[in-house]
């Protein structure tokens, strides 16, 4: 198994989590965790490893799961239409569960339409069965397009859904997936409707995202696998009036988990965000995570994209999102604003270490790197200097380790979000 030292960003993200954000979860409020197209062929009876994971790093943070939702299309009656026994996880009490898991009928799996007609119905149900006051989708790839279909009311016969007040997307192709437009199905699920430039993905940036909502988008990078390749011009369209957007980190313009691309998947690049944050003052918020393969076997199937449900610090922060308060959003202020702000000055750095390897040899792939040294050494208003110091241990045709030193000048918003990063790199060194 490879081991990638990301013990600095672990710790960080651990420590911003539980100290600032995390809280025990609210009462009269669920989560509901929707999953994305199966082309796996996987059995409908089975719910998967890395949900399974997810589920339970979840149920260690208090909540109670209530099983598996089944739709016999569209259709859906609680308790009638849960499945108290998936295998692979423990079922709690239905009536006072606040987790739920929704798994689209098989005639709906790849069909986004039908999908968004039974998450709605999915949500009322939810709503009437257990009398919760509120429910917070958490969405994983094309999941996370089957709830902007529904609450941004884009599907006829789907209307309102007022007790959604917070979507937590994960590795979500908000903008669309550039190489879904050569490959038409798999296993007879349709894909190009998912391509950039498809009449779904158009359609979807071009409306409102409900004003009533607070959104995050967690964004899959890997390490490794996925960490470099850009995205070309696909998705120009949607990020050519941005401004500042290539003065961004590396982390939110390259790369992704080898299925989505890291601008795809951060919903704070599409026009709908931008709609949505003039009119309501409110941030859209995306946190880059960087995932590690699980396995060093060159022959694996799985992709960063599948395994980013079982990374314990993605874990973190779907149970700290879910759980803190519309200050993230609203203004994040304090510790909070701080450890946000430092988190991603930190793994700006990190990028920069990872970055000069690589362009070194682009052969190389980067398995370790270590941010020994990091400190503010300027701090005006919202504009901040970092001095870093650090190595990246790489390998292409023998093992090769490279020394960085420099300083990093960041620029944050009001909301602790990096909005402009430039470097100067001091040494670099390979012994």
């Amino acid at each position: 198994m490879i081991m990638v030292r990301v013990v600095v960003l672990v710790l960080a993200i651990f420590t911003l989590a539980s100290s600032a954000f995390a809280q025990a979860p609210q009462d009269g409020i669920v989560a509901l965790l929707v999953p994305g197209i199966d082309t796996a062929g996987q059995s409908k009876r089975t719910l998967g490893s890395n949900w399974c994971r997810l589920i339970e790093s979840l149920r260690q943070q208090g909540y109670r799961f209530g099983g598996v939702i089944r739709p016999n299309p569209v259709h859906i009656r609680l308790p009638d239409s849960l499945d108290r026994q998936p295998p692979g996880i423990q079922v709690d009490d239905p009536r006072s569960a606040n987790l739920f898991y929704i798994e689209p009928s098989s005639a709906a799996n790849g069909d986004l339409t039908l999908r968004a007609l039974e998450f709605a119905e999915c949500v009322r149900e939810i709503v009437r069965f257990t009398g919760c006051s509120h429910i917070r989708p958490i969405p994983f790839s094309a999941g996370g397009l089957v709830v902007r279909l529904a609450i941004e009311r884009a599907v006829p016969g789907i209307d309102d859904l007022p007790w959604i007040d917070r979507v937590i997307f994960i590795a979500t192709p908000h903008l669309g997936v550039g190489w879904a437009r050569n490959i038409p199905a798999i296993r007879g699920t349709p894909l190009t409707s998912l391509s950039p430039d498809s009449e779904l993905i158009v359609r979807l940036n071009a409306l409102e995202l409900p004003e009533s909502c607070d959104y995050a988008s967690l964004v899959i990078r890997g390490i490794r696998d996925g960490a470099t390749g850009g995205a070309g011009r696909e998705y120009d369209r949607f990020t050519k009036k941005l401004s500042g957007f290539a003065d961004l980190p590396p982390s939110y313009l390259q790369g992704g988990d080898e299925v989505v691309s890291v601008i795809s998947s951060n919903l704070r690049f599409s026009p709908a965000a931008i709609t949505f944050e003039q009119a309501t003052g409110r941030a859209v918020q995306s946190l880059v995570v960087r995932v590690a393969p699980s396995n060093d076997n060159w022959f694996s199937t799985d992709t960063i994209h599948s395994q980013a449900l079982q990374d314990a610090t993605v874990q973190q922060w779907v149970a700290a999102l879910l759980a803190c308060d519309r200050h993230f959003w609203s203004c994040p202020q304090g510790d909070s604003l701080e450890q946000l702000v430092a988190l991603q000055a930190r793994q700006a750095a990190f990028d920069v270490i990872e970055a000069q390897a690589l362009n070194a040899n682009s052969f190389r792939e980067v398995t370790k790197v270590d941010v020994q040294e990091f400190e503010c050494t300027s701090h005006n208003g919202r504009n901040r200097t970092y001095r870093f110091r650090g190595q990246a241990q790489s390998r292409d045709y023998q093992p090769r380790e490279t020394l960085v030193e420099g300083t990093l000048e960041l620029k944050f918003d009001r909301f602790g979000r990096v909005t402009s990063s430039r470097q100067h790199i001091a040494k670099m060194s390979e012994p």
